[in-house]
Order: C-alpha cells, then structure tokens, then sequence
C-alpha cells in the first residue's frame, strides 16, 4: 500500500494527491473510475454551492496543464474528466444551469453538454425491469427491497414526480452503507431537440440512466 507521504512525493499538483488517495497510479482506468465513484459519493453529503465549489476547484488546480487529447490523459486527468463529466450529468438531470466555468471545461474536452448519457436498461424493459437493472448495476440485490423511500425532490429541494429509494447494504469490516436510486418519474425537457431531453427514468448513485 502506498502511503500519503510516497504518493505525494510522487505526484505532480493534483487534487489527488492533495486527498491522499491511494494507489492512484496503479490500473489507471479502473482507478479512475472507482474514484469518481468515491467523490460523488462524498459529492452529495454537500450543499449544492459547496458541490460547485469543489468541482471549479478541481478545474482550477488541473486544467492549466491538461492534455486535452483522450488517448495521452494521465490518470489524474482521466479522472478530472470523469469527475466533471459526472457532474455535469446530475446538473442536466435536474434541469439546473451549469456555471460558466464548469461549461467551458466540458466544452474543451467535448464531454456530456452535447451528449445523450447511454440508457443502461434492457432494451424494451419496462419500469420494474429498469428498477432492476439499476439495482443490479449498483450492486443491490435484486429482491432486496429498499429500506427506506422518500418523496422524489431536485438539487433545490423542490418537489418532483417520482421516488427515492434507500438501500443499507453490508460494509466490508462490518456496518452498514447507504445507496440511493432515484426515480425521475418525469423525465426532463430542455427544450425542441436538445440531447438531454428525456423520459421517465432511473438514476444510480453515479448518475446513470435507466430508461423505462
């Protein structure tokens, strides 16, 4: 295991290394795509400006030598892009502004801003077997039921059609963590043919959909 002290003498000024995560170098793409999963988890235990914040700080602190070519990214800039991208996502879904400089940084590396996210359901599945699969993607049994629902609400804690479900799942080394699938019973409507435009759907706790 690599400890802080090793990882930050062998990172470049990254926000990685300013969060001590570990292992950051090994398995690049996995890495990166399990640590965006980690900080969006954090992501969502904050205030919606405390959330923005973060995301222009990371942007701040990386993007004055990015490489903006995909195939030579590092894996720190991998995951500055999964992380925004991310984002952007959860912004769109809840039919909220992007800020200025969020958009820019996604308009350089030509991300989620001109992009339909992929339905991740079955094709022809219907809403309990998007329910499903959404469960199954996120590591949720699929005859587990939720532990606890809530009215379905957006960023500003308005109301919306729909429902949130909670999971308590087994912690490895004992207790208990929270996984939240939200119903989007609605759908969202961004105006005539814009990309992110869509139907009824569910989204994980990493922002995927699952169309029904």
């Amino acid at each position: 295991m690599i400890s802080n002290i090793e990882l930050e003498t062998n990172c470049s000024n990254s926000v990685i290394c300013r969060y001590g995560t570990e292992k950051v170098l090994e398995d690049a793409n996995q890495k990166a795509f399990e640590l965006i999963g980690y900080f969006n988890s954090k992501l969502t235990n904050l205030s919606y400006d405390s959330q923005v914040k973060f995301i222009e700080f990371v942007i701040d602190e990386n993007s004055k030598e990015f490489n903006f070519i995909e195939k030579n990214r590092t894996v720190a800039e991998k995951l500055v892009v999964g992380l925004v991208d991310s984002f952007i996502e959860s912004q769109q879904t809840q039919g909220i502004k992007i800020s200025p400089k969020i958009a820019s940084f996604a308009k350089k590396n030509k991300i989620t801003l001109d992009e339909r996210p992929q339905n991740l359901s079955p094709e022809g599945a219907r809403r309990q077997g998007a329910f499903n699969e959404a469960k199954r993607q996120s590591g949720i049994p699929i005859s587990q039921q939720p532990s606890r629902t809530y009215p379905n609400v957006d960023r500003r804690g308005y109301p919306q059609p729909g429902r949130i479900y909670e999971f308590d799942l087994p912690k490895e080394g004992g207790g208990l963590k929270r996984v939240i699938i939200r119903d989007d019973a609605k759908g969202h409507f961004f105006g005539e043919n814009n990309p992110q435009n869509r139907g009824p759907h569910f989204n994980d706790p990493q922002g995927r959909h699952y169309d029904y």
